[in-house]
């Protein structure tokens, strides 16, 4: 009897299956390093960066300018999806996150590298806006087409309960907490050097670690191959010529309503993570330490509850898990925001805990719900912009917002209303997916995008 068939059978599934892990590791190591990058930038934009890059202005304009650089990503985001995605529809996967890859990890080792303002001067903030910039433009191709890497290479099978694309989309979206975790227990552990070392040369490892790890994940991503959705779609020759002007004449509201869901979670975690350091430190009594510690713990919390809920995305369903995780959401954000002002560290450990379990049932199913938003041909792009622009409202703006609102009325409750509405229109915004969790067969791809209304 030939066996031959057999065997290449078997070869096949053995090179599938190393494809797909290839494909996973690549893309949740490139968005961890996105994520480690932005937070690790966020506190050196206000720690470190206005003494030596703005060392020129007064103590107050110089952390404004310095904090504005690292607002400046926010507004080229866009711009880098547009750019990227529609790369990614025309041209493939594989070939653009090679090339964010590359642009992130050169720009994030060279802010390790750049002389400060006492030696050349205005060139110094400069080169800084530069990099940031371009920081922005690759982490605005880099997450969609993250996102879709790993769920177009999750294996298919004939029922939800069995599908993988709910895990591996998961597990992209755990790079997030990861990205906290490493840049807040880099920052702990260089901050315990002799300071004067710490501002000279210290500040500069973290920024070099992650163009080792740009590296790491580039070498992974080279080994990978196309996703299997857009080989088919470019053998057929149904690659658009145009997604980005596809995606925003015929499906704008799709895009909106990518960046509507997004919008309240991102916003409610922004909130608890860079408003709530500073309101519980300042309002609660408790120490900048203490509360660093605290959010250490939560990114740990979230990771771990973002890949052991992307275990049941499939079988619950996506758009399911993720509406009953936004309404627990908006449960317990009154919660955290009252227990922040008691001074009680305890109290205040278990609700940030509790609250990013919830916001891991919230983040693991995203992926694969904005995935099947859009057909093949236009996914990278409309995936790319709704999410950027989501977190352009539920990212950039809440922390200054939330800020803004306590001054001006003295409650934090204003605050809790702000980020409950938008929770609420992300959750009026989600509902209407939610009929596609109760269906036993798993969708081909761009049945649940040909099913929606533009």
């Amino acid at each position: 009897m030939n066996n031959q068939p057999t065997e290449q059978y078997r070869h096949a599934d053995d090179a599938g299956a190393v494809n797909r892990r290839r494909a996973l590791w690549g893309s949740s190591l490139g968005t961890t390093l996105e994520w480690y990058d932005f937070f690790l930038y966020g506190s050196m934009a206000v720690i470190v960066f206005p003494h030596l890059f703005f060392s020129q202005q007064s103590g107050y304009v110089a952390t404004l300018l310095s904090v504005s650089t690292f607002g400046a990503a926010f507004v080229v985001r866009p711009i880098g999806a547009a750019l990227f995605g529609a790369l990614g529809d025309r041209r493939g996967r594989r070939e653009v996150l090679v090339t964010t890859m590359v642009l992130m990890g050169v720009s994030t080792a060279l802010i390790g590298l750049l002389p400060t303002d006492q030696k050349v001067g205005l060139w110094a903030p400069f080169l800084l806006v530069l990099l940031r910039l371009l920081q922005g433009l690759s982490t605005g191709g880099e997450w969609g087409g993250a996102t879709l890497m790993a769920v177009e290479n999750a294996k298919h099978t004939a029922t939800r309960a069995e599908s993988r694309r709910g895990f591996y989309g998961s597990l992209v979206m755990a790079a997030s907490p990861a990205g906290l975790v490493l840049s807040n227990a880099a920052i702990l552990i260089l901050t315990r050097i002799d300071k004067a070392a710490f501002m000279e040369w210290g500040w500069r490892i973290p920024f070099l670690a992650g163009g080792v790890i740009a590296v790491l994940g580039l070498v992974i991503r080279l080994g990978v191959t196309e996703t299997e959705e857009f080989t088919k779609l470019a053998d057929r020759g149904e690659v658009s010529s145009s997604p980005v002007r596809t995606v925003l004449r015929r499906f704008p509201l799709r895009m909106l309503r990518i960046a509507c869901i997004y919008m309240g979670p991102g916003a409610a975690f922004y909130a608890v993570i860079i408003f709530g350091q500073k309101y519980a430190v300042q309002n609660g009594g408790l120490t900048a330490m203490q509360m660093s510690a605290v959010v250490v713990l939560y990114g740990i919390t979230m990771f771990a509850g973002t890949v052991w809920s992307g275990h049941h995305v499939d079988r619950f369903g996506a758009a399911r898990m993720g509406f009953y995780g936004i309404v627990a959401m908006g449960v317990m954000t009154p919660i955290v925001m009252a227990v922040m002002s008691s001074g009680n560290f305890g109290l205040v450990v278990v609700v940030y805990l509790v609250m990013a379990v919830v916001q891991a049932i919230v983040n693991a199913p995203l992926a694969v719900v904005f995935t099947d938003m859009f057909a093949p041909d236009v996914r990278y792009t409309g995936v790319s912009l709704g999410y950027q622009l989501g977190t352009i409202f539920g990212g950039a703006l809440p922390p200054i917002i939330a800020l803004w609102l306590l001054e001006r009325t003295g409650s934090v409750w204003s605050v809790v209303a702000y980020l409950v509405a938008l929770l609420v229109v992300s959750a009026l915004c989600i509902v209407g997916l939610m009929n596609r969790s109760d269906e036993s067969e798993v969708e081909p791809a761009g049945a649940v995008s040909n099913a929606m209304t533009s």
